[in-house]
């Protein structure tokens, strides 16, 4: 048999919650209040995990910015130009000679395009013009019938 625990219902007066009187010395209110019963989350407890917490966030920024700068090093190296302006310490590659030929489309990277692929393009770049403007009158005129008292 198990043994019967004391039960003696009381109503805390500051908060006006029921609490058994003969186990516990308050309501739960009160106890929190007071830290009874409350293991680990005392604020003295809160505050000292301040620090390794902003000690873990100091690891993992520095164990980021390593990792981002051990990957970068391979990168500059396949290029002959970033990795020049690296050695320099210059921000910015040296621009390309405006007077040069290009060969193809430079802005789309088909610098080895044949002519007939390069008329493809341009007819492309025509007919999305022409869909946008499409697209823009219809936007205009769905705003005119809009504004049109009814």
């Amino acid at each position: 048999m198990a043994t019967e625990r004391p039960v003696q219902i009381a109503i805390c007066e500051r908060h006006g919650l029921k609490y058994n009187a003969a186990t516990e010395a308050g309501c739960v209110r009160c106890r929190r209040e007071s830290g009874e019963g409350v293991e680990g989350a005392t604020p003295a407890a809160r505050r000292r995990s301040a620090p390794v917490q902003l000690l873990v966030a100091a690891l993992l920024v520095g164990t980021t910015g390593a990792l981002f700068c051990a990957a970068q090093r391979p990168i500059l190296a396949g290029y002959p130009l970033l990795r020049q302006a690296a050695a320099r310490g210059q921000e910015e590659a040296p621009a390309p000679d405006p007077k040069a030929p290009v060969d193809g489309d430079a802005l789309t990277g088909n610098a080895g395009a044949t002519q007939q692929q390069l008329e493809q393009m341009k007819r492309m770049q025509q007919l999305l013009q022409q869909v946008q403007r499409q697209q823009t009158s219809a936007v205009q005129s769905a705003q005119g019938a809009d504004e049109q008292p009814r």
